[in-house]
């Protein structure tokens, strides 16, 4: 809709307010085309969950300026919790399956994963 360029500048200005909203500790990677992960140290749910929402809000208040004015940013956050012997894959799954959850729910919003069941711990 605006081009590359824009959505360069857009994958900057969200990468900006996400590394702004952890902690340097934390660590924050481009994922894939416009998706980011961010890996909390030793946080549990409710904290990920909690900034996760910081991370939203800030994406929220950065603003990419084009020729006929700024356009505003927003982010659908999946949230979870690794859990002891879960695959990476099988994590990751459930990290997925939450933000096209919260993209299904009206986006720019945050959705936590379920915890896997015992099973799905140790595939």
């Amino acid at each position: 809709m605006h081009g590359h360029l824009v959505g360069d500048e857009a994958l900057v200005a969200a990468a900006q307010a996400l590394r702004d909203s952890v902690r340097t500790s934390d660590v924050v990677g481009r994922y894939g085309g416009e998706e980011f992960l961010v890996l909390l140290r030793r946080a549990d749910r409710s904290v990920a969950a909690t900034v996760a929402e910081r991370c939203r809000a800030a994406i929220a208040r950065r603003e990419v300026r084009l020729a006929d004015g700024p356009v505003r940013m927003s982010a659908s956050i999946g949230v979870a919790s690794h859990v002891s012997d879960e695959p990476l894959d099988a994590f990751l799954g459930r990290v997925d399956g939450a933000l096209h959850a919260a993209k299904r729910e009206g986006r720019d919003r945050v959705v936590e994963a379920s915890a896997p069941t015992p099973l799905e711990a140790q595939a």
